[in-house]
């Protein structure tokens, strides 16, 4: 199950509905892959993050509605097979394999 820079669109109960459809589609040992926009993981980018949220919190049409989130929250109960962060140009980028 693939989402990539997906779950930054997405509200709390779409993201929820979203991770608990993977879990019933995917058979024991499937894999979810998340790519997301976090919050930063260098001084620049929690900058670049917060400066991103203020403008999608007045103007979300301005971000494309996109926003940043942690995907590690939403994946309670998935085993994390692997996770990294990939910061360029001030922007992180996250991502998540998770096992069922």
């Amino acid at each position: 199950f693939l989402a990539v820079y997906v779950l930054d669109l997405l509200g709390p109960a779409e993201t929820a509905a979203i991770v608990a459809e993977a879990r019933r589609l995917l058979r024991p040992g499937g894999l979810l892959e998340v790519v997301s926009l976090p919050h930063g993981a260098t001084a620049p980018a929690r900058l670049a993050a917060r400066a991103w949220t203020a403008v999608w919190s007045r103007a979300p049409v301005l971000t494309g509605g996109c926003r940043p989130v942690s995907v590690l929250p939403m994946l309670d109960g998935w085993q994390i097979e692997h996770r990294t962060l990939v910061t360029a140009w001030a922007l992180t980028s996250e991502v998540v394999v998770a096992s069922r």
